[in-house]
């Protein structure tokens, strides 16, 4: 069975209503997804293998969102001269994706600022390291911690020092993103994430800590701005995802302040330094209750974050790992916090480490997408029962996958009290290798207008009278 839907909810543009991400008719989004960047040149994923099967899968497996990374360095080879058809390719696979109902988040994204640091992201002419050392090479993540000239890169970045032709870094990375953003403004399913992990230079022994660093992410803050009124000047609309500095992911707050614009977003990560690739690891049951406590600390800073700047939230990344445990506990606190996300990576390269096969859902976009190359266990408990619109507030979901029940509450009128249209349904995501095609199906407050086995996606129709609706679903 597919999911289920006609894809119209990619031609309009999501917007926001409150912390939710919103559909033309108002009903909360929630979005569940993957990860697909390429780090290495050419910096595209169709040129690897990236195609209509990869979008077939992904939509199968009930997502409806693809982050998307665009490489600065392949955008604009040399200052102030864009390369219009690596662009072309971005938007090929946005459309793409978009053609398979997916809402495409399209980043700007580095890791380790360029290619001389073992990275990506940054061109060349980009690099103002003072000739500091780029040794010893560790890697990813670990070049972060030892790499003098990559701190200074970044500090150069910061403060937007004057690069070639006396133009300061972050207005040429300002004037690429408006590059970017004009091309893909006629694209409805795109929405946009001004920089991947921020890594905050030799700020960033003070930004590791619980309570985070005002003075840095005033820094930071002051680049997206920045950033967003480039891409403002020629694409009015769309959602534009900012990002805290990259202390965030493992459990310091952010002091990011609010842009004064109602299309915005934090985009955000979750990796418990325990699990997170390169780092040591603990192990049994030790991991599993100190990552729970970090985990769950990242997802309180998004919220009180999103509580403060009136934005809407998006856990862009998490999990990079084989570890089964470890993404279904975050996909859980997801659920407990009512947070879309992307899971990191459908495939992924490192420069500096070619294959990373923990990470990727998909392992060789070359060969055939079945298994040991594609990891079925990894998908069967990403793919999981979600509402993916609703036509109210939801105030709470979960699934206990022990059980096989799902369970979602939510009320039928919007953040301002008004009720929805009659005939403005609920769409929930059941999985048919959870529930099969005759779950069992308990709704309270509204009426089932489409169920499995004709579909995975579960439409509801509020009562006219019910305030609110509890919907409880079994195998």
């Amino acid at each position: 069975m597919s999911p289920g839907g006609d894809h119209a909810a990619t031609r309009a543009a999501l917007g926001r209503c409150g912390r939710w991400f919103a559909d033309a008719a108002g009903r909360a989004v929630t979005l569940h997804g993957v990860n697909m960047v390429h780090k290495r040149s050419p910096y595209e994923p169709l040129a690897i293998g990236f195609g209509e099967q990869d979008a077939q899968l992904i939509e199968s497996w009930g997502f409806n969102t693809v982050r998307v990374g665009w490489i600065w360095k392949a955008l604009e080879p040399e200052p102030g001269s864009y390369d219009d058809a690596y662009l072309e390719r971005i938007v090929e696979l946005a459309r793409l994706l978009a053609g398979h109902g997916q809402h495409v988040l399209v980043d700007f994204h580095q890791d380790m600022y360029n290619e001389r640091f073992s990275g990506e992201g940054f061109p060349d002419w980009a690099v103002q390291d003072g000739g500091l050392p780029h040794k010893p090479d560790l890697g990813f993540p670990r070049n972060y911690f030892f790499m003098p000239g990559l701190w200074r890169a970044y500090d150069s970045f910061w403060a937007n020092r004057p690069g070639p032709g006396g133009v300061g870094l972050q207005d040429r990375f300002a004037a690429a993103w408006r590059h970017v953003a004009e091309r893909l403004a006629p694209e409805p399913a795109v929405f946009y994430d001004i920089f991947n992990e921020p890594f905050p230079g030799s700020a960033s022994p003070a930004c590791a800590n619980p309570l985070g660093y005002a003075r840095f992410d005033r820094k930071l803050t002051a680049m997206s701005a920045r950033v967003l009124a480039a891409i403002r000047k020629v694409e009015p609309e769309k959602l534009v995802l900012y990002e805290p500095n990259v202390l965030f992911n493992n459990g310091s707050r952010t002091h990011h302040a609010p842009l004064g614009d109602e299309r915005t977003g934090l985009s955000f990560h979750n990796y418990c330094l325990a699990t997170t690739p390169g780092m040591p690891r603990l192990r049994g049951p030790a991991q599993d209750h100190v990552c729970l406590r970090a985990e769950q600390r990242v997802f309180n800073n998004a919220l009180e974050h999103a509580q403060r700047a009136e934005c809407a939230l998006l856990l862009s990344e998490f999990g990079a790992t084989d570890d089964l445990r470890t993404i279904a506990r975050v996909c859980d606190l997801a659920d407990r916090n009512m947070v879309s996300w992307q899971y990191w990576a459908y495939f992924n390269a490192d420069p500096s480490h070619p294959s990373r096969p923990e990470e990727c859902i998909v392992r060789d976009l070359g060969l055939p997408r079945e298994e040991p190359n594609l990891d079925h266990a990894k998908v069967e408990v990403l793919c999981r029962p979600f509402p993916r619109a609703v036509a109210g507030v939801p105030r709470g979901w979960s699934f206990d996958a022990r059980v096989g029940e799902f369970l979602l509450r939510y009320s039928t009128s919007d953040l301002h009290g008004n009720r929805f249209p009659e005939q403005a349904t609920t769409e929930v995501f059941l999985p048919e290798h959870l529930f099969g095609e005759d779950p069992s199906i308990d709704v309270a407050g509204a009426r089932v207008v489409a169920a499995p086995p004709d579909t995975q996606l579960l439409e509801l129709l509020a009562d006219h009278r019910a305030a609110e609706v509890t919907l409880r679903v079994s195998a």
